[in-house]
């Protein structure tokens, strides 16, 4: 027992436990790393896929202008596999409403009046998609 005590005193009795206190920490380091970086790399992957949406978006939404403003036949109503587009007309006043596929959600609204050859663009609302 009186042999333990001294080897626990001892400055050389205690280098494995002090390497292997050391080399916890390391690895504890090691993951940490690993972990925000991974967190990271999925993070600018769905910037990235919500920025890609935002620009489809928004490109039906000026595509309806143009194509109010006289421009060349448009698909905007075409909105791919992920959205409805529904156009309703009333006199001077036009307006877009953008929807998920099979849900309600509305993700883009446009209501514009065409007066003459101008279109002035009344309402140009976002929700989230």
């Amino acid at each position: 027992m009186k042999r333990a005590l001294r080897i626990l005193k001892d400055k050389r009795g205690i280098a494995i436990e002090t390497a292997l206190l050391f080399m916890l920490v390391i690895f504890s380091l090691c993951a940490l790393i690993t972990s925000v970086a991974t967190i990271g790399r999925h993070q600018a992957k769905l910037e990235s896929d919500v920025l890609v949406a935002d620009v489809l978006i928004d490109q039906i939404g000026e595509d309806f202008i143009d194509y109010l403003a006289g421009g060349e036949e448009s698909d905007f109503d075409a909105a791919g596999e992920k959205y409805d587009c529904k156009v309703d007309k009333e006199e001077n006043i036009s307006t877009l409403t953008l929807t998920k596929k099979g849900t309600e959600s509305v993700v883009l609204y446009i209501e514009a009046e065409k007066t003459g050859a101008e279109v002035k663009i009344l309402r140009w609302r976002y929700s989230a998609p």
